[in-house]
């Protein structure tokens, strides 16, 4: 897309009403008229240096997400501190275990599914780490 043709859809946006909408239009003309240099970097798409990127942001809140899930499903009777601290062993326990032999399989281990290795195998189809207990108290902290 040329920067004429950019021009002439944020000319059209600024006719909205939504917030979001103007942002977006006050970003393409910032980059038409030369004030800055990058879309990407004014919508957040690529990271300014030191920064995430904003796929590895969705990763993370991915993580999280699971981690989160697996804590509700099944250490749910627990204290936070008791939950992180038990969900780190069982994890550990697993990724020295199981995950060495399942990290390959193209599909999910249905044997795992009502366990919560089978968060811990999710997780670590993109993330090949286990977080300490005070990362995962941390992050059970936050919503």
């Amino acid at each position: 897309m040329s920067l004429n043709a950019l021009a002439k859809v944020a000319s059209h946006l600024r006719t909205s009403s939504d917030d979001d909408v103007l942002e977006f239009a006050a970003s393409v003309e910032r980059v038409v008229s030369g004030d800055e240099t990058s879309l990407d970097r004014l919508l957040g798409l690529r990271p300014a240096p030191g920064q995430r990127s904003l796929e590895t942001k969705v990763a993370i809140n991915r993580r999280d997400e699971l981690l989160r899930r697996t804590a509700a499903d099944h250490y749910g009777d627990l204290s936070a501190a008791a939950t992180a601290d038990a969900m780190h062993r069982a994890w550990l326990r697993y990724a020295e275990s199981a995950w060495p032999r399942e990290r390959n399989s193209a599909a999910l281990p249905t044997h795992r599914i009502d366990k919560p290795e089978f968060g811990f195998y999710q997780i670590m189809k993109t993330d090949n780490c286990v977080l300490s207990a005070r990362s995962i108290r941390r992050i059970l902290a936050t919503s």
